[in-house]
């Protein structure tokens, strides 16, 4: 839970980011014995909930998408690093608006105005585990690339995901 403020700093919105699911497969290929190539697919929900007690409004964005990614796994001590890029490419994604005497929920993918842009570019970095009877953790930070949100609302994806795996041979 984090605050933020518009520009003119006026207006506080308390932001409370969505904790979504996070689903992936993958496989991975071993290059040399430190080096790693991983390609993953994924599915990913993200969003937020905005509430301003001096307008009196609720603002909830959920937006999911597939994001395809490449990423480079260095070391194979007690931890690796991971570093890689993706591409995201938007599923579903919904703004609700209320406020007293008002209660609207508008698809963001199916609006003429173009709300929401349908593909995300990011970048990660992360750290993670060998492989323990099968299984692994890793710890992945997501920076996205562009803003997703148009016309110019600041909107890019950032996430932190914890992942907990399983090898499969």
């Amino acid at each position: 839970m984090t605050t933020m403020t518009r520009d003119g700093g006026d207006e506080a919105f308390s932001v409370n980011f969505r904790r979504g699911l996070n689903g992936a497969a993958g496989l991975e290929h071993p290059v040399t014995d430190d080096i790693a190539v991983q390609l993953r697919v994924s599915y990913n929900q993200n969003g937020a909930a905005l509430t301003s007690s001096q307008m009196d409004t609720d603002i909830f964005w959920e937006f999911d998408y597939f994001e395809f990614s490449a990423l480079t796994q260095i070391g194979n001590g007690l931890f690796h690093g991971l570093v890689g890029a993706s591409m995201g490419v938007a599923w579903g994604c919904s703004i609700s608006t209320r406020h007293p005497g008002y209660d609207e929920t508008t698809d963001c993918m199916g609006s003429e105005a173009g709300d929401i842009g349908t593909l995300d570019f990011g970048l990660h970095a992360g750290i993670g585990t060998p492989e323990w009877n099968r299984m692994f953790v890793n710890v992945i930070y997501t920076e996205g690339l562009q803003n997703t949100v148009n016309p110019g609302v600041p909107g890019r994806n950032r996430s932190i995901r914890f992942l907990l795996g399983i090898y499969v041979n």
